[in-house]
């Protein structure tokens, strides 16, 4: 590649050349939370075959529907394999092995189950941006590194000149990352849409926000959002700041820009922001949005963090610099 078309891609937005390592670190986080922490029991998949069938189908099951019936999805066979097969799948993405093919098969597993609970009218923010991410995972380099099949290639002798390794550079490492925090920022931007158009400055007036401080609280047992919700200047100060969040993330975007690059301040103070909001929901209203603060982690370059450098590349380092036997 010549110099001119790499500077090109050294200032593209989507696509600048860079290490693989961050997206790889990102695929271990990604399917590691959701396995541990977000994968939800078998039990609370089969328990929803008590309802009479689907109230509200979700177009992901609609278009399941037309390869196989209804009767077929709504049954503790099908589900029982798809939850086994979603895990073993996650398993393999996240050691990295058969990479491609195992993070589509968990995404799409993982997709399925998501949209069969949401077709009963049970709907929740995180779930869909994260089956995004993890969908996009599949169609982008993942694997080049931190994974079995980098493992397998460098004992092959297969290198950062092919675009495997911590060494590689490639221009399709980024997208998924940069795709996902373009979601995120639209995610917030039409949240922020919705409360100036349906509640408009109804929606800052305090007495809203009690009212959801006070109802979730006593539903959850959230001491926090009770007593949060016997203070009106509170409702105000976090429903403005709120508005004020979910308007202007989109600018953590900005620093991608080459000539823009000196408003990187602004990414960590969003996230900061961000993260207190959201544990505040949590604690005030039992809320969560844990997939969100997980995808917060795609603004941070952790292909400069030393120690994952060295334990991303240890396996092809021990390959290429094993001593050679003494001679007989």
């Amino acid at each position: 590649m010549n110099a001119p078309s790499l500077d090109r891609a050294e200032g593209s937005f989507f696509f600048p050349l860079a290490s693989p390592l961050r997206l790889a670190f990102m695929r271990v986080v990604a399917v590691f939370c959701q396995l541990v922490f977000f994968y939800e029991p078998l039990d609370y998949q089969l328990n929803k075959l008590a309802s009479s069938g689907f109230s509200d189908p979700q177009w992901f099951v609609r278009l399941l529907t037309v390869v196989l019936p209804e009767t077929t999805l709504r049954t503790e066979a099908f589900l029982t394999g798809l939850w086994w097969a979603t895990l073993a799948a996650g398993v393999f993405a996240l050691v990295g092995f058969k990479t491609r093919g195992a993070l589509l098969l968990f995404a799409v597993g993982t997709m399925t189950q998501v949209a069969h609970v949401y077709s009963y009218g049970e709907h929740h923010h995180p779930e869909a941006a994260f089956c995004v991410f993890l969908l996009m995972l599949a169609f982008a380099p993942s694997g080049r590194t931190l994974s079995v099949d980098a493992w397998l290639r460098s004992k092959r002798g297969v290198g950062a000149e092919q675009g495997w390794g911590v060494d590689a550079k490639l221009t399709t490492v980024m997208w998924p990352l940069v795709a996902i925090q373009c979601f995120i920022a639209i995610a917030y931007f039409d949240a922020f849409l919705s409360k100036a158009i349906n509640g408009g400055l109804h929606w800052m007036n305090g007495y809203t926000l009690q009212t959801y401080l006070l109802r979730d609280g006593l539903r959850w047992d959230r001491p926090v959002g009770v007593w949060m919700a016997q203070y009106r200047w509170l409702g105000v100060a976090f429903a403005a700041g709120a508005l004020a969040f979910d308007a202007l993330f989109w600018t953590v975007l900005l620093p991608r820009f080459r000539k823009l690059r000196w408003l990187w301040p602004i990414v960590p103070a969003f996230l900061i922001a961000g993260t207190a909001m959201h544990v505040t929901i949590y604690v005030a209203q039992a809320a969560p949005f844990f997939q969100f603060l997980v995808l917060y982690l795609t603004f941070v370059p952790w292909e400069r963090w030393g120690a994952l450098r060295r334990l991303a590349d240890s396996a092809t380092l021990k390959t290429r610099t094993a001593p050679a036997a003494p001679a007989a």
